[in-house]
């Protein structure tokens, strides 16, 4: 589901919007069987349908000058988007005659038509009604989807259909009724990039196109929503949209899980896909539906494929010629009327073309289960998916777990929509599995917003805050001043930046047995950390390097050095000799998770050696749950030092512009960049992009590369590669192999003498020597029929199998190495960087930009696809606002993406939020015990206390469970759940 909001304006401003969605994409024919067996009148011919909601509230219709279930003409829908009346007068109500309106010092303020909330149908749900065997069936799987986009629009009304009413400061709110009118879509097309010069200025620019040709089968249905309800009082208001945005995603599934349901009842199979987490037909081969994708995929193959049908060349085209033919121009051997049409012929073609014949999807009657049987089967498919999404965020929303029960709906069956509450109750109820222990659920309502975390989060992230608290206050071990300084030898910290360095290091150093701090991209935190290591090893203590990828620990220069996993499984099982004479050296501390942490913190009880800590909370954050850095700064408010400086940098503007980008200022950073002119709009697309970004590259053989995707890094990987293949820096004698990444996603890889290659494991030379880990990056010396010759950058080669690289899978793990991922990057070090960005910023924060932005010494460029900003920009305005893009607008939505700073929340924030909890809200307690590890020391009768001193701060009626066993003391915490007295469990 997607969700658009439409901007009121002029009539004439409206008429864009009103063509397209008045585009015919099915034929007089097939519109005409649709109505027909759907009972419904024939629309006019020629164009999409529109129709009003059949059981709209007559008093609603009355303001909006419409007949529940008419056939809406083209006129009417167009002064409906404008923000009218059908007729073309004014709505009622305030404000009404307002089309855009500024406020001071703020930005413009667009006043709503309505909105636009389109359903769009599974690709195999699509596939099967483009292939059905008869028309009836067709009109079946139609009258599915129908129902299905029905009933969620009316379940959306029971949501946020609330109208506020009142006088003299005195409002309540009151249910309210909304209007909508369906057309329903059948295909899909993409959007081409055009990149060509101003036919005035002579300016190089970029235009978005449509392709106009018949797409890929998709069943779609636009519903626009005025921005006008009527209350049970006969109040007109407007439409509280603050209430729809956040449940997008969830509205969606339950769409489609009632779409599944109504496939079931007609006798064809669903399923839940387990990749994408939505309703699929198998019946239809994922592989087919891959290939009737790619024509949306692939605007410019589209474009290609759509000029060869009419006898063109469009690689022979011009870009004008191209622009001609896009807006409709070059239509020699077709009808215009025709482009938008869902060519069933064409599909027919295709499918033989891959050997595909289909019959029908219909199987006959499907099983069911009784409704016990099922509501547990629900609820048994929602458990992996909640836990698995608890493993990576600490606190949830109360719809995101929601979405988990509405999936497990999609496999099961949901017979109502009440049904979702029974399921979430019966969570409550049971609990959930998380890092292998059962534990209950723990939620907060305030404002409306449920939020929602587990007992066993809680109970984890308050040990880690006593952990550290009592470890950090343990100086019996602590190094002296007058001991550091006999390790400074050849190092200056009588500078400003230095004497920063010095107090760091003296306060991590002189700190207790938990020792961490804080310090910038840049800051020298390796030469501090180097001299603490030769102050450690003066005291005979062996000093362990450790960090969340095997890359960056390797670069730590200690006695030993470990990715934490592999760390923290080999010390549970006491294979690495450590005692009380031992430090272990955290790096890189915010990509690591609470558990990660807490973990070490056990195994520190255990075995009793220091921990040293340093990291930035303003670079790239852990993808496990908890946000370790906030957790310490609980734990030590006022003992955490800072080093803030930068001497990455060489000069002060570069050392400028990566500090505004680690304030979250991007637009200040921009603009000086773009004055430097290392900050680059390229026009066109992404293939434009990543040429630019290859031939930049190649100007600079000693930079470095990031972006934020494994599939641009492999793509600019490769444009770079052929671009040394015509220089020579890499051979032209080949060979292909099927290849695979972490995230599993397969590609075939060309290998030859010369390339650079990335590895995904840790990995051993024929003879036993460890060439790299994950994240390594290697030359290829030669290639061989049953392997490679790698060679390290420090010129270390030797030989590994093909068999040695598959590391026990399918296929072989590589990649091209010349470009890294963001996160990947972190930690290194270059005189260039290029932050590539050739699918555009949606997907980058303030921490993503900080770490890209802060890799170089000397210099560093931005490189946009300015053909992605502009989609991305024109997707995310209202309907109806034509204003033109310019440069100085994309520059401020990258600013602004590159700006964002999304909270990463520990489960004891939501602590916080309920002692502030005012009148109106009730606390219940519901007991979990969570039993922690057997801990031989009695300090854990402290954190005992210290737990529920805590909870009790926080309105918990907590208190501690104790089983004293032959040889330990358990414990643990029981935490409770925050609920209105109006409410027993998770709204939805």
């Amino acid at each position: 589901m997607t969700f658009r909001d439409i901007a009121a304006g002029a009539l004439s401003a409206a008429v864009a919007l009103t063509d397209h969605l008045f585009e015919q994409t099915l034929d007089d024919k097939h519109q005409a069987l649709g109505a027909y067996y759907a009972g419904q009148p024939e629309g006019p011919g020629g164009s999409s349908v529109a129709r009003a909601r059949l059981d709209m509230d007559p008093a609603l219709a009355d303001v909006l000058g419409l007949t529940p279930g008419q056939v809406v003409s083209h006129k009417q829908l167009t002064a409906i988007l404008s923000g009218r009346r059908t007729d073309g007068k004014d709505l009622p109500g305030s404000s009404r005659k307002v089309r855009r309106y500024k406020q001071e010092g703020k930005e413009d303020r667009i006043k709503l038509a309505g909105m636009d909330l389109c359903f769009s149908a599974p690709k195999s749900f699509s596939l099967a009604w483009a292939f059905a065997e008869t028309e009836a069936e067709r009109a079946s799987l139609m009258q599915c989807h129908l129902d299905a986009r029905d009933a969620v629009l009316r379940h959306i009304e029971r949501e946020i259909g609330h109208g506020r009413v009142g006088a003299n400061g005195q409002m309540t709110t009151e249910p309210a009724k909304l209007a909508w009118i369906s057309i329903e879509h059948f295909t899909a097309r993409p959007t081409a990039t055009i990149t060509r010069p101003d036919p005035v200025t002579g300016v190089m620019g970029t235009e978005l196109y449509t392709v106009r040709q018949a797409g890929d089968p998709n069943v779609h249905s636009h519903n626009i929503i005025p921005n006008v309800m009527v209350t049970d009082s006969g109040k007109v208001v407007s439409i509280n949209q603050g209430l729809l945005a956040p449940n997008i995603h969830l509205y969606g599934a339950i769409y489609q899980a009632l779409l599944a349901d109504n496939l079931r009842a007609m006798g064809v199979r669903v399923d839940l896909c387990d990749e994408k987490r939505y309703a699929v037909l198998p019946a239809i081969p994922k592989e087919i539906c891959a290939e009737f994708s790619k024509r949306t995929r692939d605007a410019e193959g589209a474009a290609r494929e759509e000029a060869g049908r009419r006898g063109l060349d469009w690689d022979a085209m011009s870009q004008d010629d191209r622009v001609k033919f896009l807006k409709g121009g070059a239509k020699a051997s077709r009808k215009a009327k025709t482009d938008d049409l869902a060519d069933f012929q064409s599909w027919q073609e295709q499918a033989a073309g891959l050997g595909w014949a289909h019959e029908t999807v219909i199987e006959g009657p499907q099983a069911s289960l009784d409704d016990d049987t099922r509501r547990e089967a629900v609820r048994q498919t929602a458990l992996p998916l909640l836990s698995s999404i608890l493993d990576r965020k600490a606190v949830l929303s109360g719809s995101e777990v929601t979405l988990q029960v509405v999936r497990g709906a999609i496999k099961w069956g949901l017979k109502a929509l009440e049904e979702l509450k029974t399921v979430s109750k019966m969570l409550v109820q049971h609990g959930i599995e998380q890092d292998g222990a059962q534990t209950d659920l723990v939620w907060t309502e305030q404002d409306g917003r449920v939020k929602v975390t587990t007992a066993l989060h809680i109970g984890q992230e308050l040990e880690v805050i006593d952990r550290t608290r009592a470890r950090a206050a343990d100086l019996s071990r602590a190094l002296t001043v007058a001991e550091i300084d006999q390790c400074t030898d050849g190092l200056d910290f009588t500078t400003p930046e230095g004497m920063a360095q010095r107090e760091v290091m003296n306060a991590i150093g002189t700190g207790g047995e938990f020792a961490v701090a804080i310090g910038s991209a840049g800051a020298g935190k390796s030469a501090l950390m180097s001299v603490l290591t030769s102050a450690w090893r003066r005291r005979k203590m062996k000093v362990i390097g450790t960090a969340l990828s095997w890359k960056i620990a390797r670069r730590m220069e200690m006695d030993e050095t470990y990715a934490l996993d592999p760390l923290i499984n080999r010390l549970e099982k006491g294979k690495i000799a450590i005692d009380r004479n031992a430090v272990i050296v955290i790096d890189e501390l915010s990509q690591i998770g609470t558990v990660h942490l807490l973990k070490l913190l056990r195994l520190q009880q255990r075995y009793g050696f220091k921990i040293a800590a340093i990291g930035d909370h303003l670079q790239a954050q852990s993808i496990a749950a908890g946000s370790v850095i906030d957790l310490l700064q609980r734990a030590m408010p006022e003992a955490i030092p800072q080093l803030l400086i930068n001497i990455r940098q060489k000069t002060e503007r570069e050392k400028k512009i990566a500090g505004l980008f680690r304030d979250g200022k991007a637009g200040d950073a921009i603009k000086l960049k773009r004055e430097d002119g290392t900050a680059e709009l390229v026009e066109g697309d992404r293939a434009e992009a990543i040429a630019r970004i290859a031939q930049l590259a190649m100007t600079m053989p000693d930079a470095t590369l990031s972006t934020p995707t494994n599939a641009d890094a492999m793509d600019i990987g490769r444009a770079i590669r052929k671009l040394k293949q015509e220089t020579g820096e890499i051979s032209y004698q080949e060979t292909l192999i099927k290849a695979t990444d972490n995230q599993e996603s397969e590609h075939e890889l060309s290998i030859a003498q010369g390339d650079c290659v990335r590895l995904f494991a840790v990995t051993r030379s024929s003879k036993g020597a460890v060439l790299g880990v994950n994240g390594s990056v290697l030359t290829v010396t030669k290639v061989h029929k049953t392997g490679l010759d790698l060679t390290t950058h420090k010129g270390k080669t030797g030989f590994v199998s093909w068999d040695a690289l598959k590391y026990g899978g399918e296929r072989v793990k590589l990649a091209y190495g010349t470009v890294l991922t963001v996160e990947s990057s972190q930690g290194l070090t270059s005189d260039n960087h290029i932050s590539c960005f050739p699918s555009g910023t949606s997907n980058v924060n303030q921490f993503r930009a900080y770490v890209s932005a802060s890799r170089h010494r000397l210099a560093s460029w931005i490189i946009v696809s300015k053909g992605a900003e502009m989609l991305d920009i024109s997707n995310r305005l209202p309907l109806g606002i034509n204003d033109p893009i310019d440069d100085d607008a994309i520059w401020d939505h990258v600013a602004s993406n590159l700006s964002r700073r999304p909270k990463k929340e520990n489960a004891v924030d939501l602590l916080e939020q309920f002692a502030e909890l005012k009148s109106g809200f009730a606390q219940s307690f519901q007991a979990t015990s969570r039993i922690f590890e057997n801990e031989k020391s009695a300090s854990q009768a402290r954190i005992i206390k210290a737990n529920c001193q805590y909870s009790h701060k926080a309105g918990f009626r907590a208190h501690d469970v104790c089983n004293k066993n032959e040889n330990s003391l358990q414990y643990g915490i029981k935490t409770g759940r925050m609920t209105s007295h109006r409410q027993t469990t998770l709204n939805i």
